[in-house]
């Protein structure tokens, strides 16, 4: 399942880039700031740009494997046990 989040995680990432090259009036030629005519009011697709980022950064944390959290967890309790003896 570990794997799976991984490759789930780089897809959404591949495709918020995407979006970013079309959003971004650098990168896209022609095309305006956000697939907006008019700035202020209209924001285009800026809201969905910073909704795909933070569910992102989210993914990127829940895909982490589950192993290196569960052996901190254990380091941290191996720890308190040990200077408990002290």
């Amino acid at each position: 399942m570990d794997m799976v989040g991984a490759a789930v995680t780089m897809i959404c990432v591949l495709s918020e880039r995407r979006m970013n090259r079309l959003n971004n009036p650098a990168l896209s030629v022609g095309l305006p700031a956000f697939l907006t005519k008019g700035a202020g009011m209209f924001s285009g697709l800026m809201l969905s740009q910073y909704t795909a980022d933070m569910m992102i950064v989210e993914q990127r944390i829940l895909s982490t494997p589950l192993l290196p959290r569960y052996n901190q967890f254990l380091l941290l309790q191996i720890r308190k046990i040990l200077f408990r003896w002290e």
